[in-house]
C-alpha cells in the first residue's frame, strides 16, 4: 500500500444542509464586493428569480491630481433552481416586491402555497433562500473506528424533510482498510421523522505504519429521491500496527 499519511486526531465530516428543506440561494460575488444583497423574489414551477446585487469601491487619480473613490454598481437579476443552484445572471436588478410576512429570521417575498422564497439572516453569507417541500435526510453522529482490531461501526440517517424519502441503494468504501456493509435498513421508503442505520465491518488489521497511526476515509453513497448531495464522507485517524505497510 505504501501511502504516506500524517497522523492527526481530527475527525472531519462532510456536512449537509442545516435545514430540512431550506436551501441557500448560491451566488459568488466579484472581488471586493460590498453591500451584497441576495434574495428570492418570485417562484415559478421550476425556478426562483431574485436579486444578486452588490457594488465595489476603488481608488484612482482624478483630473487635476488627487485621489477619488470610484463606485461601480452590479445591479443584477439571478435565477436559481428550487434547491438554490445558480442558473443565470443578467444585468439589471428586479424591483423589490412588498414583504409578504416575516417568520423568525426569514423575510418572505414570494409564496406559491407550498414553497417560499426571500431572505434569511441565519444563512451566511448571502441570506437568500428558497424553501420547497422535498425529501431530505441528515446523517447522525458517527463514532470513528479506533483500531487496530477489526470492528463494526454504525452510521445512522434521519428522514427530516417534508416528503417520504425513497432510498434505492446504499454503498460504502474505505480508502485504506478493508470494509464491508454488514446490514442496513435504509433501502426503503422512510417517512418524515423516521430513521435507519448502516452497519459496516471495518478491518484495519493489514495496515501498518512506523508511527502506528494513519488517516483513513469512510465514504457512503446514498441514491434517493432527495435533491441533496448523495455522498457522505468522514476522514479519521486509525491506530494500526507499528511497522511497514503490507503490500
Amino acid at each position: 500500500m505504501n501511502k504516506f499519511l500524517q497522523a492527526s486526531a481530527l475527525l472531519t465530516l462532510v456536512p449537509v444542509s442545516a435545514f430540512a428543506h431550506e436551501y441557500p440561494l448560491r451566488f459568488t460575488a466579484g472581488a471586493g464586493a460590498r453591500g451584497l444583497v441576495v434574495a428570492g423574489y418570485q417562484i415559478t414551477a421550476s425556478t426562483v428569480t431574485g436579486t444578486c446585487s452588490y457594488y465595489t469601491l476603488t481608488s484612482g487619480s482624478g483630473r487635476g491630481g488627487g485621489y477619488r473613490t470610484i463606485r461601480k454598481d452590479y445591479n443584477q437579476t439571478c435565477t436559481w433552481d428550487l434547491t438554490g443552484n445558480l442558473l443565470s445572471v443578467t444585468s439589471g436588478a428586479p424591483a423589490t416586491p412588498p414583504v409578504l410576512y416575516t417568520d423568525g429570521t426569514r423575510t418572505i417575498y414570494a409564496s406559491d402555497g407550498s414553497s417560499t422564497a426571500g431572505s434569511d439572516s441565519a444563512l451566511l453569507p448571502n441570506h437568500g433562500y428558497v424553501d420547497t417541500p422535498n425529501p431530505h435526510y441528515t446523517w447522525g453522529p458517527f463514532t470513528a473506528p479506533t483500531g487496530p482490531a477489526a470492528q463494526t461501526v454504525t452510521l445512522t440517517l434521519a428522514s427530516d424533510g417534508d416528503l417520504p424519502l425513497d432510498i434505492t441503494s446504499v454503498t460504502e468504501t474505505t480508502a485504506l482498510a478493508r470494509s464491508q456493509m454488514l446490514s442496513t435498513d435504509c433501502v426503503a421508503v422512510l417517512a418524515p421523522g423516521s430513521s435507519c442505520s448502516i452497519a459496516i465491518y471495518y478491518d484495519p488489521t493489514q495496515l501498518a505504519y512506523p508511527t502506528g497511526l494513519m488517516y483513513d476515509t469512510l465514504t457512503v453513497t446514498v441514491e434517493s429521491n432527495s435533491p441533496q448531495a448523495a455522498i457522505y464522507s468522514s476522514r479519521f485517524t486509525i491506530q494500526v500496527r507499528v511497522g511497514e505497510n503490507d503490500d
